[in-house]
Formats: C-alpha cells, sequence, structure tokens
C-alpha cells in the first residue's frame, strides 16, 4: 500500500536520533516489528530508504531515525524535516514480528531498538514476559532510555549496555550468547549486520535452534 503522510510532531529522543509522528492519509495496517519505505525530496531529487515503524498498531504511525556519520537521508531528515512535511510511504513490509511464546528476549543496538519498542509494548500488554538487553556506545546514545525505565511492569526486564562510556555505573561488557539462555524463549536480534550475526553464532553454540531466533539486521 503507498501513501502520502504528514510529519504531524518532532520528537527528540537522543542527540542524534528523532522519532517523527506521522499522519498517513490512509490508515496502514502493520504487525509490530514490520517497516515501511520512506521517500522525500533531496536536492530536487526522490530519495527512499526503510525505517522500522516504532510504534505499535495502538499508536500514531511513527518512524525512529538515528542520524549516521554518512546517512546521506538520516542528515537531511533530523536537520531539515519539520512538522508539515509530506512524505510517501509504502509498506507494510517484514518478517521480524512476533511469534508465540510466553518468554521473550530482545537483542538490540542502536537504532535497532525501533521495531523493538513497539513489540515490547504490545507483549506486555497481552502480559507476557520481556527481556530486552540493549547496547549502545555512551549514555547519550540510548535511544527510549527514559521510556524503558518506567515501564512498571513486573514482566519487563531491561538491560541496558555501554560499551565506551566509562562513566556508566550499569553493565559494560559486551552480550553474550551464555547469558541470554532461558528455558522456552524466543530471541529477537536486531541492529548492525556483524552484531547481529555473533549474537546468532552464540545462541547457536548454546543450543538454541533456528526456529527460535529472529532476526533484523542493517549494514554489511
Amino acid at each position: 500500500m503507498q501513501t502520502t503522510a504528514i510529519i504531524a510532531q518532532i520528537v527528540q529522543e537522543t542527540p542524534t536520533t528523532k522519532t517523527f509522528i506521522l499522519q498517513p492519509q490512509e490508515t496502514l495496517p502493520f504487525q509490530p516489528g514490520q517497516f515501511i519505505m520512506v521517500t522525500t525530496t533531496i536536492d530536487n531529487k526522490p530519495v527512499t530508504r526503510a525505517f522500522s515503524i516504532s510504534s505499535t498498531p495502538e499508536e500514531p504511525l511513527q518512524i525512529t531515525i538515528k542520524e549516521e556519520e554518512n546517512g546521506y537521508f538520516s542528515k537531511h531528515a533530523n536537520h531539515q524535516w519539520t512538522t508539515g512535511e509530506q512524505l510517501t510511504i509504502k509498506g507494510p513490509f517484514g518478517h521480524f514480528t512476533l511469534q508465540e511464546g510466553e518468554h521473550h528476549t530482545f537483542i538490540a543496538a542502536g537504532s535497532g531498538i525501533a521495531p523493538i519498542r513497539s513489540m515490547i509494548k504490545t507483549l506486555l500488554k497481552e502480559n507476557k514476559t520481556v527481556h530486552l538487553y540493549y547496547s549502545n556506545k555512551n549514555n547519550n546514545d540510548i535511544i527510549f532510555h527514559k521510556e524503558f525505565q518506567q515501564l512498571d511492569h513486573k514482566n519487563f526486564h531491561y538491560t541496558p549496555i555501554i560499551t565506551r562510556d566509562q562513566n556508566h555505573n550499569g553493565s559494560k561488557e559486551r552480550i553474550t550468547g551464555k547469558e541470554l539462555v532461558t528455558p522456552n524463549t524466543r530471541y529477537y536480534i536486531c541492529g548492525p549486520h556483524i552484531m547481529v550475526q555473533d549474537i546468532k553464532q552464540q545462541l547457536h553454540q548454546e543450543n538454541i535452534p533456528e526456529d527460535k531466533i529472529n532476526l533484523e539486521q542493517y549494514g554489511n
């Protein structure tokens, strides 16, 4: 499905990340974890990129974009988009969606948290048990950090992991498969290609079967 959407609101999540709340001309049904193709005009040319939907189906449609160092589209969005901007959106797409089960473990890095926010909030409404391991380089990079800290739900377990900030008081270790393994659990991994493949391999080493692991990755 293709339609136009207006940017209704912009939320500054971190110094380099913004959430764009959209008002599509037509309703866009989707499953938590899916993505849409977004087209905007840059230098008088249409440019299209894929972005995960970070909202739940019950919330206004939103995407969350982190400005990447060499990100042609992401830099433009974070610096040039304003409320009222019109975009073309198409979708939804993707198979990174929720699977049946009572226990769900999410492993994310950077902007890989975007689809996972939607999935976690949906599962908690169903009273499922959710563990989130979320890795970033610095404290300032943690997207949705305050929201996750304030989620008052007995079934939600949140572990932020910071790999480069020496002032961080929480976990500084990189994620390993051994610490993630719990019985009867579905695993969802989202982030850079290298990180996703590394965690997948570690889970395989811990005898987690392929059909229990769901992946979404970006980059080479």
